[in-house]
């Protein structure tokens, strides 16, 4: 029912643009919470768990691929790569044997 939680959606908010950590809006919203020190310690994990997922941000690194260099500069500049589509870089380096 939403009652259980005493911050509301533009207090996150304040809080994230107000430089807040991920941790530190987690920490707010535990303890905000009312039902927060009664739950068990698996729930309260899982809480957290879900809230992380929700308020934290998250950033995976990969290798850069052809594919990806592509698509990157087909989004933001396309005369890079000679408006070139993925089908044709992918018949290009076929055709190239570049390995």
């Amino acid at each position: 029912d939403g009652l259980a939680q005493s911050l509301d959606a533009a207090q996150i908010k304040r809080l994230k643009t107000n430089g807040a950590s991920g941790e530190e809006v987690l920490r707010a919203l535990a303890t905000s919470s009312k039902t927060f020190a009664g739950k068990t310690a698996f729930s309260q994990e899982k809480y957290l768990k879900k809230k992380a997922k929700k308020h934290m941000q998250w950033l995976t690194a990969s290798a850069p691929t052809a594919l990806s260099i592509v698509d990157m500069h087909t989004a933001k500049s396309p005369e890079k790569v000679l408006g070139l589509r993925r089908d044709t870089l992918s018949i290009l380096l076929s055709l190239s044997n570049a390995q």
